[in-house]
């Protein structure tokens, strides 16, 4: 027996029809569960990771320590024999394997290298970055498969209990704007059409003993089995799981190379891995959440199929998220019996990875009057908008109140909103937490409406960089007459007066001056009256039309780039 959900009638009309309020309910309780499928996986890729960078600095720390090796030096290590126990280790791996392809494709692999008269370093450590891969795998599909089989279920149940509650409302005349269909509460094999307005039962259907309209048959197993393994963009769930860990093997393979280990720091190495890691994982989570939306809407489908649900709409998010094709596509319906899971080419979610849109039962039979609840991104509130309004009648309500402009900069916040956020932490690391936007939304705020600050930043971002990066070539003299006007390209010369730091030159690509910080005031405090303040140097051309350099007079004051890399170091000593 299907167990039915317990619904609270709806007061007023400025709501979502009650379909669109069950069909985003039960959208939300497949999110839910496949948020803590995810937060599993992700424990397992987090232990993977630092598994495999653990072995990794035994690695370095152990052969790789010297300083300044060369790559042959580096290769020939690599290169020396692994010992049996070493080897142990990684046969010890394979046992806790579960899925029998997967325990197949490691024993492959392993007895491919166990053919070899000798197993190096170098191939023991690209191994163990094969066998972390796969066994990530093996998590994703051991954890995977009961979840997409409860997703099918619980849709399967919820889409045949929809049709039950809507042949009622077209037998009895009992429509959406009429009622609301609710569960009682004590006695939850009974469906009740309340009046919104008053709250009365105009219609009451017992689901306990009428079997015609009640029976509800579970998915089969070999139905269940056939999705698992039916290929939608190209592969079925088994596939892309395999595709994606291996592709994760041979981006950590292609690491552990003798001419790549020569050029990293055992630092970068490890850096280099985590970022494969966290791109893997980043397609686990979009793997998990597209295949149940997949699994979940196709066993939805099944069940209106077989329960009489002659037709469906679409339902797309009212934010500025949304992909170009599922705003165009928000409101329209088609017939159940065409429905198409086909990308771009269908007429049935999900479109595309990370898809939102979700297909709705349609029983309405007329277009009735009424609001809904709607939000202004914008201005950050609820609206109303009539209740068969679409997502184009929502966006150009939006543009009509604030403007295109206003709505193309925050659609563009809201678009690029995770790339944004790694560009603001990017910055606040360059030029520290107190010498840019404050927050976030500020940036964003910045970057989206003021043209010329946000120009101004990334000047200030590249120039702190640029100097940073010269300093790193820093050639430190002591006290000098002059500091020379050519020096090698992207350097830095500091001249000091006993033992205090007095002027420091930065060169330019060309290795000549370009900019000079000094930190006193040359004994004239009537002219230089700002310490430390800064000197450009120009090419000025003459009456003769030769150019020659010239240095800025007076002093100017530091911008904001240089006194975030040269505001502490007129106190410092050369020692």
């Amino acid at each position: 027996m299907l167990a039915l959900k317990r619904w609270t009638p709806m007061a007023d009309k400025d709501k979502l029809t009650y379909w669109e309020r069950r069909a985003l309910w039960l959208e939300q309780q497949t999110y839910d569960k496949g948020s803590d499928h995810i937060d599993v996986l992700i424990r397992a890729y987090m232990q993977a990771q630092q598994y495999l960078v653990g072995e990794v600095d035994k690695v370095y720390k152990r052969y790789l320590d010297k300083s300044e090796l060369t790559p042959d030096e580096v290769a020939k290590i690599l290169n020396t024999q692994a010992t049996p126990a070493q080897l142990a280790q990684l046969h010890a791996l394979i046992k806790s394997t579960q899925d029998k392809q997967v325990k197949k494709q490691l024993q492959t692999y392993l007895d491919g290298l166990a053919v070899k008269h000798r197993i190096t370093q170098l191939e023991l450590l690209r191994a163990k970055s094969y066998v972390v891969a796969k066994r990530l795998a093996d998590v994703e599909l051991t954890e995977s498969k009961p979840y997409y089989i409860d997703a099918m279920q619980d849709a399967y149940d919820r889409a045949a209990a929809e049709s039950i509650i809507g042949r009622t409302q077209r037998d009895f005349g009992v429509y959406q704007g009429d009622t609301v269909p609710t569960i009682d509460i004590d006695k939850h094999e009974v469906i009740n059409f309340v009046e919104p307005k008053t709250g009365d039962v105009v219609q009451r259907l017992d689901v306990a003993h009428d079997k015609p309209v009640t029976h509800f048959k579970e998915l089969s197993t070999d139905y269940v089995d056939q999705m698992l393994k039916t290929p939608w963009y190209g592969k079925n769930y088994s596939q892309s799981i395999w595709h994606d860990t291996d592709k994760l093997a041979d981006s950590l393979q292609q690491l552990f190379a003798a001419k790549q280990m020569s050029g990293m720091s055992e630092r970068d190495m490890r850096q280099a891995i985590m970022k494969q890691f966290g791109s893997s994982a980043s397609d686990a989570r979009r793997l998990i959440r597209t295949e149940s939306a997949y699994f979940a809407g196709q066993a939805k489908l099944r069940g209106w199929q077989e329960h009489g649900t002659e037709k469906y709409s679409l339902l797309a998010v009212l934010d500025f998220r949304t992909s170009e094709f599922c705003r165009e596509h928000d409101g329209r319906v088609y017939d159940v019996k065409d429905a198409k899971c086909a990308g771009f080419a269908g007429t049935y979610p999900p479109f595309h990875p990370y898809c939102r849109t979700i297909a709705v039962a349609h029983f309405t039979r007329t277009k009735r009057g009424g609001y809904r609840t709607a939000r202004d991104p914008i201005a950050n509130k609820a609206i109303k908008i009539p209740v068969d309004a679409t997502y184009r009648d929502w966006e150009q309500l939006l543009i009509k109140k604030h403007g295109q402009d206003e709505i193309t900069a925050t659609r563009a916040k809201s678009q690029n909103a995770s790339q944004d956020l790694k560009q603001y932490r990017r910055y606040q690391d360059v030029l520290g937490v107190d010498n840019g936007p404050e927050s976030f939304d500020k940036f964003q705020a910045m970057k989206y409406n003021d043209v010329e600050g946000y120009h101004e930043l990334v000047g200030t971002v590249r120039e702190v960089s640029t100097e940073r990066a010269a300093l790193n070539n820093l050639r430190v003299s002591g006290e000098v007459h002059s500091v020379p006007y050519q020096q090698e390209a992207n350097s830095v010369f500091d001249r000091y007066v006993d033992d205090q730091l007095t002027s420091r030159r930065y060169y330019g690509k060309t290795g000549k001056a370009r900019l000079d910080i000094d930190f006193t005031d040359h004994g004239n405090p009537k002219v230089h009256q700002v310490v430390p303040h800064a000197h450009s140097w120009l090419q000025v051309t003459k009456k003769n039309g030769k150019s020659v350099p010239h240095r800025e007079a007076p002093g100017r004051p530091l911008t904001l780039a240089e006194r975030i890399v040269n505001k502490d170091d007129g106190k410092t000593s050369k020692d």
